[in-house]
């Protein structure tokens, strides 16, 4: 009876083993061809048009120009470690107000010392 009991504690839990079966290992399903191509062509055409404005020197009070106009936000808060305060930007220097406050909105100024 030892030996039988013995056995069972020994093989339950290498049935238990086998019958897991490890997903890990498997395939994803394979897309097919002509949607796989769909995909990457939707993929490549959505980075294109996220690429293709790069602001430069020569282009950039053109554009600042054209922000400035759409602008409704004049207050840009300012959060550090030690308290948040708010930077009030006038409309008598647009270039710059825009320039800011489009940086912030990029996330240009994150985690950057401010001085």
């Amino acid at each position: 009876m030892a030996q039988k009991l013995i056995v069972y504690i020994a093989i339950l839990p290498l049935l238990f083993f086998v019958g897991c079966k490890d997903s890990a290992n498997e395939k994803p399903p394979a897309i097919p061809k002509e949607e796989n191509t769909k995909i990457t062509d939707t993929l490549a055409s959505k980075v294109n048009e996220e690429e293709e404005f790069v602001l430069t020197e020569e282009n950039a009070i053109d554009f600042f120009f054209n922000y400035s106009k759409t602008l409704k936000e004049n207050k840009v808060r300012l959060t550090t470690n030690l308290g948040s305060f708010t930077v009030q930007l006038y409309d008598n220097v647009p270039y710059h107000k825009a320039n800011f406050i489009y940086l912030t909105k990029q996330g240009y100024f994150d985690n950057t010392l401010f001085h």
